[in-house]
């Protein structure tokens, strides 16, 4: 594409630590269309697992802020000294700050976020939700496009914080196949035992990924040979060890910890369990779909659009512990199709059709 213009594009994300976010940042940063998008990498701050991850060819500019709230003058000032025609962020705290930028930044530019997670979900697990709720309606619908990773995402700024539909765009997370692929083979540092049947769940061991919930399901399940593995690690973990040790399934319930290769472990699990209260778009569901694993789950935005009821998965209706018991029974004896689950998602997940997508909203000049 010599002789013509690339767009000029901002993106700003706080760190990269290992989260769905942080991931997906690393996935676009990879694969954009260099020829066609100029993009330098604003880091609040120059952390986490996945710093390591980031292409040699990107332009990065660390601000050394370690929080989100300290960062609005030097957002500012940077964006008025780079002049980018485009700013593009993810994750509810930065978004929500240059949605209020915007109307301080007289420049031509266009800002454009990525939700992680359902906005309402998030401003009311704020420390602030009032102020964060306010704000959100406020400056949202001032946004140039919002980014949706699912339509119950979508569904809920235009019905409660007024965003025009024109401006939002429902484009799945895009999943680097080739790469889960590689380390689902590749063996882990750490060893863990893996003898005989398990099922697994991943995810940071908070009150929103509904572990205690999960854990008293399994408790009451027939099949005695089966052994779940969860990996994560967070706030919660001596609440739910406590749980498990209560329940006397210690023997059945392994808490593993972080693991940075999960796929090696998912792609010798039965299947996923998944117990979320909210979520955006459910990385490793799309993740473990992508391996050929069914998933049982809980009735949960972000996660029951992906799943096609008894085809690659079972959703539960919430809180219903008896019936994802009986899940858990039903699939470790009857697997579904594991080449058909992978075709499916394929299908939606696809990186190169999903990165066009995003190419065309970051362009877009309307």
């Amino acid at each position: 594409m010599d002789g013509l213009t690339k767009t000029k594009i901002l993106f700003i994300i706080p760190s990269l630590y290992t989260g769905g976010a942080e991931r997906f940042v690393i996935n676009f940063l990879k694969f954009f269309n260099r020829d066609k998008l100029d993009l330098t990498l604003v880091l609040l701050s120059k952390e986490g697992e996945l710093v390591s991850e980031i292409p040699n060819d990107i332009r990065i500019i660390e601000l050394k802020c370690h929080a989100v709230r300290d960062s609005f003058f030097k957002i500012s000032k940077l964006i008025r000294k780079e002049k980018p025609e485009v700013v593009f962020s993810t994750l509810g705290h930065l978004n929500l700050m240059l949605s209020v930028i915007k109307q301080f930044i007289f420049l031509k530019c266009k800002f454009i976020v990525r939700e992680a997670s359902t906005l309402s979900e998030f401003t009311k697990e704020s420390r602030s939700p009032f102020i964060m709720d306010l704000i959100a309606k406020k400056f949202y619908p001032k946004l140039d496009a919002i980014i949706c990773q699912s339509e119950s995402m979508k569904s809920n700024l235009v019905r409660v914080y007024k965003v025009k539909p024109s401006k939002t765009e429902v484009i799945y997370n895009p999943v680097d196949l080739e790469r889960i692929v590689i380390l689902a083979d590749k063996t882990p540092e750490a060893s863990v035992p893996l003898n005989g049947p398990f099922c697994i769940a991943i995810g940071r061991l908070g009150p929103e990924k509904g572990y205690l919930r999960m854990i008293e399901s399994f408790a009451k399940i027939k099949s005695d040979n089966l052994v779940l593995f969860i990996l994560g690690k967070g706030e919660m973990h001596t609440e739910i060890q406590t749980k498990i040790s209560e329940l006397k399934i210690d023997n059945r319930v392994k808490l593993i910890g972080f693991q940075s290769n999960p796929y090696f472990f998912l792609k010798r699990a039965k299947f996923l369990l998944v117990a979320s209260y909210h979520e955006g778009l459910s990385n490793v569901v799309i993740e473990a779909l992508s391996l050929g694993k069914p998933v049982i789950a809980f009735d949960c935005n972000g996660v029951t659009e992906l799943i096609t009821q008894n085809k690659n998965g079972i959703i539960i209706q919430n809180d219903n512990q008896i019936k994802y018991a009986e899940a858990i029974d039903k699939l470790n004896l009857e697997l579904f199709s594991e080449n058909e689950i992978i075709k499916s998602a394929e299908k939606l997940f696809l990186m190169s059709d999903i990165m066009v997508r995003y190419e065309k909203v970051l362009i877009s000049k309307s």
